[in-house]
């Protein structure tokens, strides 16, 4: 490629980066915008279905020493499936709506959302 093909590549993009750069940077930060609404939400919706499994995992664990006491072996097993899973799912509802609520640039999309546009711009440049 010579010089003046670069030359006009250059001014060509130039053209196009002025034409369109604007609106594309005002959508970027829109969708941003929308994807940190959108993790927020979910991982408020994982952290009340983890409120939701550890009541079910209390109930569980009351109707497991009601079998008990029964006697009832079938029931038995069953309350103490649920409850080991209620649990499992409890905690990693727990973890992973921590974790989806507590991203700190997910609440930087929200309030600045050019500030977080810059940071996931100049992270994947920098590797």
């Amino acid at each position: 490629m010579d010089a003046q093909s670069l030359d006009v590549t250059f001014t060509n993009l130039s053209q196009l980066s002025r034409a369109y750069g604007a609106p594309a940077v005002e959508m970027a930060e829109k969708v941003l915008q929308r994807s940190a609404q959108g993790q927020i939400f979910v991982g408020l919706g994982l952290l009340a279905g983890a409120g939701v499994l550890a009541l079910t995992a209390t109930r569980l664990g009351i109707s497991f020493r009601r079998a008990d006491d029964c006697g009832n072996e079938g029931a038995l097993v069953g309350c103490l499936f649920g409850c080991i899973f209620t649990v499992l799912g409890t905690i990693g509802a727990t973890i992973g709506g921590f974790l989806m609520v507590s991203d700190i640039w997910a609440w930087t999309a929200l309030t600045d959302p050019a500030l977080a546009l810059a940071h996931k711009v100049f992270g994947s440049m920098g590797g």
